[in-house]
């Protein structure tokens, strides 16, 4: 693998460690994505969006925050920059770049109690931060 620059050099060191793959113009790229599963995306009221809107939390450090932008969601992860979730369902929501699925859970008085991240063969509940 002949990769000529510094920043290059060092990635293409680290994709050889990885098994990734240099093109023919001794590029090194990663290997095709999987494809996103499809979703089909509804139409909430602004209040039934307005409703799930809040902070969650894992822990006292790690803090998601639920913002209502226009029709969907907006999950934010303390200072980090906002994922768009979109409806699927009033209480199922998706993202368009990754294959994360969000279930918003109600307690007995409907109202949002936790959510739960379906993410990468993975699910981690987040409770509503009190």
């Amino acid at each position: 693998m002949n990769c000529t620059g510094t920043w290059r050099a060092h990635t293409c060191e680290y994709s050889s460690r990885l098994g990734l793959a240099a093109s023919s113009q001794n590029q090194c790229r990663l290997p095709p994505r999987k494809p996103l599963p499809v979703h089909h995306e509804l139409t909430l009221a602004p209040a039934q969006l307005d409703r799930l809107a809040g902070r969650y939390a894992i822990s006292p450090q790690l803090v998601l925050t639920v913002t209502r932008k226009d029709g969907y969601l907006l999950l934010k992860e303390n200072q980090e920059l906002p994922e768009e979730l979109f409806p699927e369902g009033e209480l199922q929501f998706f993202s368009k770049t990754s294959d994360d699925v969000i279930t918003f859970e109600l307690d007995a008085s409907g109202l949002p109690a936790r959510f739960v991240i379906h993410t990468g063969g993975q699910s981690i509940a987040v409770d509503r931060a009190k």
